[in-house]
């Protein structure tokens, strides 16, 4: 005790000495990657099939960054120490990271937002999430220490592939992690439906319910009780505010089928999360069952973004051997006690698809679907524009269109022959915002 106080009693230059140090040894000119001075002091050299040449290099890309940013976890461990310690040691990662933005080696990251937050949900190319176990330690030790680093987590990314499921890994970091979230991102993938192994033929077909009781070999069910139960245990369940669903590897698998045969066992996890207000589906259409959880929140604002889509059911014609098929589209699949909350629809589209994606179908059973509408958002952008856009879900207003006349001929108004205009006039006492963003006429 007497050796820690002395430590936080040093004078703040020297205190500043000891970061200056800590962050020279741990940042290098691009000339030098390549030097044995250089290498990352986080991941190990054994880590390197999981990180190719990033043992051996600092400036290992980290998706679009294109530089480390792991050593800020060597200072944030230092900074640990006291709260003075800790506004130091933030204040030389704000700096550097600020510096390297502005040469242009790194990804510039929101104001208010701490450079190293983006560590909390990076995977390795085998999808696990290594820096997680050691910012369970830090949280501790900020817990501790009462200083404010535990606060800034709010978004967390799931991924069963990170559980004890494919690789048989402890999923507890990811539990530990569980603290104060706002946002919840659950990653879906076709090849989940591998981890759902139960002794009823037809996951598909069978309810939810008959299910529960064979559950001994369902990964997905197994680790949706166990956050279940870490979630309301911490009195969480009801912090998240914004649920995302995220495609993954949108290329080769369509949105219907990214959470098909799967999915309906993420009921424990949806059902228990009682304050979402925003759901986003990114590349993604999940099942009815994932909707039905949900209806129990406070949900009143969707977001599509490349997930609205047609989707075929096949059907057996009783006169005939044939098979016949109907198609149906993300609208009619959501059931219609959600679309009764739902007062904000925000659909973001790639610019390319512009003059193929099926508008008056959608938008036609849109206005159908919807009751009490209150703000549309319809966009058609670069992949870039959009990732911004659903950064700034309820971080800002939208740019809108005046909706208050109804006249025809407003230039605020959509074309009488569109289903928009059809949507204003049967929302017209509620409709208040409509931003369209290269939408064409139709």
């Amino acid at each position: 005790m007497y050796q820690s106080n002395q430590i936080t009693q040093l004078p703040v230059e020297i205190t500043r000495e000891i970061f200056t140090h800590l962050l020279l040894q741990h940042v290098h000119p691009p000339s030098v990657a390549t030097s044995s001075t250089s290498q990352c002091r986080f991941i190990s050299a054994k880590s390197g099939a999981l990180y190719p040449n990033h043992a051996t290099s600092r400036y290992f890309r980290y998706g679009e960054d294109g530089t480390c940013v792991c050593w800020q976890l060597d200072l944030l461990s230092v900074a640990m120490v006291c709260k003075s310690w800790y506004l130091i040691g933030l204040e030389f990662m704000q700096s550097a990271s600020a510096s390297t933005a502005a040469t242009g080696k790194s990804a510039k990251f929101p104001s208010n937002q701490a450079p190293w937050l983006p560590l909390v949900n990076h995977p390795s190319y085998s999808r696990s999430y290594p820096f997680r176990s050691r910012l369970v330690k830090l949280l501790k030790e900020s817990r501790m220490a009462n200083l404010a680093f535990q606060q800034q987590v709010r978004h967390l990314v799931i991924d069963f592939a990170s559980f004890d499921t494919m690789r048989r890994e402890k999923s507890k970091s990811t539990n530990m992690m569980i603290k104060k979230r706002e946002r919840l991102d659950i990653i879906c993938d076709a090849g989940f439906a591998n981890l759902v192994s139960c002794s009823s033929s037809g996951a598909t077909s069978t309810p939810y319910d008959t299910l529960v009781d064979n559950s001994k070999n369902n990964s997905i069910l197994n680790a949706c009780n166990a956050l279940k139960q870490t979630l309301i245990q911490q009195r969480r369940n009801n912090c998240i505010k914004r649920l995302d669903f995220i495609g993954f590897n949108p290329i080769q698998r369509c949105p219907c089928c990214a959470g098909k045969e799967w999915d309906q066992y993420l009921k424990p996890l949806v059902s228990c999360l009682s304050s979402v207000e925003t759901l986003v589906l990114k590349d993604v259409l999940p099942s009815v069952d994932v909707f039905r959880a949900l209806s129990s929140s406070r949900l009143d604002r969707i977001v599509f973004y490349k997930s609205m889509v047609t989707i075929p059911l096949f059907k057996k014609v009783k006169s005939a051997s044939t098979s016949s098929t109907k198609f149906i589209t993300s609208v009619s699949l959501i059931p219609e006690n959600i679309w009764r909350q739902i007062k904000h629809i925000e659909i973001y589209e790639d610019i390319d698809d512009v003059t193929t994606w099926r508008s008056r179908r959608y938008l036609a059973e849109l206005v159908n679907a919807v009751h009490d509408l209150e703000s549309l958002v319809l966009q058609f952008d670069t992949k870039e524009a959009n990732e911004r856009s659903l950064l700034m879900i309820n971080n800002s207003k939208m740019g809108t269109h005046d909706m208050s006349s109804n006249a025809c001929g407003n230039t605020s108004m959509p074309n009488c022959d569109s289903p928009l205009y059809d949507l204003s006039m049967k929302c017209k006492t509620t409709l208040k915002q409509m931003t369209l963003v290269n939408v064409p006429t139709f």
